[in-house]
């Protein structure tokens, strides 16, 4: 940009009053052009910036869940089936617990 002001700059010297007009026009022009073009690309650069951070949040969550369906998945695998209701239900409420834990994930 600063280039383009340079060279402008010395080429308004030699130019008549018409031609320095539309020139001045053309730098203003290609100047507001630069200002948005980078105003754009650090709005780009938030947004994307952003969502990285929301594809960090999912995997953390993604690992967190995972490692919840391991754990839950060994105690399911440990679980020793109980002829008794009342067994049955300590059991279930035992499991209702541990699934109620993930919930603190989400």
């Amino acid at each position: 940009m600063s280039s383009i002001e340079h060279h402008g700059e010395k080429v308004l010297k030699h130019t008549g009053s018409d031609g320095q007009h539309e020139l001045q026009q053309q730098m203003k022009t290609v100047k507001d052009d630069w200002t948005e073009a980078v105003n754009s690309l650090i709005e780009l650069t938030a947004a994307l910036e952003s969502r990285l951070q929301a594809w960090t949040e999912l995997d953390r969550c993604c690992e967190d869940l995972s490692r919840w369906l391991t754990q839950t998945e060994v105690q399911l695998k440990n679980i020793e089936m109980k002829p008794a209701v009342t067994d049955q239900q300590t059991v279930a409420t035992q499991l209702s617990v541990s699934f109620l834990g993930m919930l603190s994930y989400i």
